[in-house]
């Protein structure tokens, strides 16, 4: 389960590094960015990436409560082309999330230690993941997405048994491009070719952000493990 992460990058650095359009959101470097709040999220229209802020957790477009999104946070990469609520948009509407850090919680004897996870090099990547539109009873629109999870690389299997489908910069035009051979072998076959980057960093950090309210530098800061 992928249940936080951070995005402290500047929005411009962003768009070079996802190819996308000039984009005019007010973006804030995040540390702690929860379920239900909005994220960057990179989708492909009209041939060309786009940035668009989205809320996290998917309220698929036939569902008639949007709470479900509450539920919909995460999509397993091994069952998104079964599942009801992704199979639409895993063949429509795949998206990449920017971020440069995610949160696990590693169950120990005295209880639940938070760690950090980034790429060894601490850059921006992208989590694999799906998106759709909701109609409110008034009209309005909702964007939202979901995060893929997968299997945990060794590096950091003894904190959490899953973690989010970090794609290899090789595999995200891919991703968003879609599966290039017909009907549901194609779609296994394109999922088969997924898989995440593997150098990876862990590190322990406070219990700040065990609250999604609190969103400071002070998140992301190493603490001791003595």
């Amino acid at each position: 389960m992928c249940g936080r992460y951070t995005l402290t990058v500047e929005l411009i650095d962003l768009m070079t590094r996802f190819n996308t359009l000039l984009s005019e959101i007010d973006w804030k470097p995040r540390y702690n960015l929860a379920p239900s709040q909005k994220g960057l999220v990179v989708i492909r229209a009209d041939k060309q990436n786009v940035l668009k802020e989205m809320k996290w957790g998917l309220v698929p477009s036939w569902a008639k409560d949007p709470s479900i999104g509450n539920r919909l946070i995460n999509a397993r990469l091994e069952t998104i082309d079964e599942k009801p609520a992704f199979r639409q948009s895993l063949l429509n509407r795949r998206c990449i999330i920017p971020a440069d850090g995610f949160y696990e919680w590693q169950k120990q004897a005295f209880g639940k230690v938070p760690f950090r996870i980034t790429l060894e090099t601490g850059d921006a990547f992208g989590f694999a993941g799906l998106w759709d539109t909701w109609k409110t009873p008034s009209g309005e629109l909702l964007n939202s997405f979901t995060i893929i999870t997968t299997e945990p690389v060794a590096a950091i299997g003894t904190i959490h048994n899953r973690m989010p489908l970090i794609l290899p910069p090789e595999l995200e035009e891919a991703w968003l491009a879609g599966p290039t051979e017909p009907g549901k072998d194609g779609v296994k076959k394109f999922l088969a070719l997924m898989h995440p980057a593997i150098r990876l960093r862990a590190y322990r950090v406070g219990q700040l952000i065990n609250k999604p309210s609190i969103d400071s530098p002070e998140c992301v800061e190493e603490v001791s493990e003595d």
